[in-house]
Parts: C-alpha cells; structure tokens; sequence
C-alpha cells in the first residue's frame, strides 16, 4: 500500500467522496469535510495548525494543493507501474474537473474508519 502524507491522503480521500470530480478552484466548498478528514488521520494535536494546511490547499492562488496532488502521483507511480496507478491518483485537465478514474465500488469504505 502507498504511504500518502496526510493531506494528501485528506485530498484523495476527499476525491473518493465525490466521483463527480472537483474543481480545485472550488476547494473552499468542501473545508469542513476536508477539516473532519485530517482530524480523523492526522496527529497533530494543534488545531489551528490543522486548519491553517487546509486553508492553504483551499486557497486558489496558493500552489498547496497541486504540490498534494503531484505527491499523491508519486507516490502510486513509485509503488505500481503507471498503467495501474493512473486508475488511483486524482487526474484532470489544466482547469477541468479533477477525480480519480478508480471505480467507487472497488474502494473499501470501511477500510477508511480503520485509519
């Protein structure tokens, strides 16, 4: 299994959420479930530390959020050979909608309530 860092692993988890994608010039539509997300796998015990992360990754011109999406990548291209990870790292054209190819039904939804 690949070994995200925990706002990467937020954001994916977040994409799995919504197969309909997301525009991540939308980010600040979906802080609160993003917010829930990270206090569930993250052990920083700062709040405000917590919330300041997902602030920079919902603010559009900050580049956050594409330096989590590229680690997301790299992770999965590093573990499985490009052909597979593509179906599990968030893909999308320059300024379309973002989402991750992987069919909804093959994730584990309660896999998620262990980490």
């Amino acid at each position: 299994m690949c070994l995200l860092i925990y706002l990467g692993n937020n954001r994916w988890k977040n994409n799995v959420h919504h197969p309909e994608g997301i525009f991540l010039k939308q980010m600040f539509v979906y802080k609160p479930e993003l917010i829930s997300i990270y206090k569930q796998l993250s052990y920083r015990e700062n709040y405000s530390e917590m919330t300041d992360s997902i602030e920079k990754m919902c603010n559009p011109l900050d580049n956050s959020i594409n330096e989590k999406l590229s680690r997301i990548r790299e992770a999965f291209v590093k573990t499985i050979a490009e052909e597979y990870a593509k179906f599990y790292y968030v893909s999308g054209e320059r300024g379309d909608v973002k989402r991750i190819r992987l069919d909804k039904k093959l994730v584990d939804y309660f896999a998620w309530k262990r980490l």
